[in-house]
């Protein structure tokens, strides 16, 4: 289940980022729900919401090892909750698809730009980026209400 997990989070990006590379320049919005969702190619040489800029390679090793060391946590660790297997490992998908963009490409590809017309911006991000945010909030909700019940019963 988790190299699935993992294989496809990983394909989903790299190919979606390609298409973006292929199709999108600077400055172009492609509209696909106008005034809430469109696509808008941005060229992030940092972390999340621009944090960190020109420390590509950091964040590149960063981004390496923490999806290395995750995912050596999930082989050697085989009685992990399903739970937590899925959220890891979209979380190893999503480490090891911008890892790459940094190292081959010297910045992160984002694309993906939901906005509430001009009024709200939710800065532009991807499907790695994605894999992280989801497989974050299913480890939250693992520790909210699974751990939590399963250390009452012992």
């Amino acid at each position: 289940m988790i190299w699935i997990i993992i294989i496809l989070g990983i394909a989903g990006d790299y190919l979606s980022k390609r298409w973006a590379l292929a199709n999108l320049t600077a400055g172009q919005v492609i509209d696909l729900i106008p005034g809430y969702l469109d696509f808008s190619y941005v060229e992030n040489r940092g972390a999340a919401f621009g944090i960190f800029q020109g420390q590509i390679r950091v964040l590149g090793v960063i981004s390496l090892v923490m999806g290395t060391l995750l995912l050596l946590y999930l082989v050697k660790n085989r009685s992990v909750h399903p739970l937590m297997k899925i959220s890891l490992s979209l979380i190893v998908a999503g480490a090891l698809g911008n890892a790459y963009d940094r190292f081959f490409y010297g910045f992160v590809v984002d694309f993906i730009h939901f906005h509430l017309n001009s009024t709200w911006h939710f800065p532009t991000f991807n499907v790695a980026d994605s894999c992280v945010v989801v497989g974050s909030g299913l480890m939250i909700l693992y520790v909210l209400f699974i751990e939590g019940r399963q250390g009452d019963r012992s």
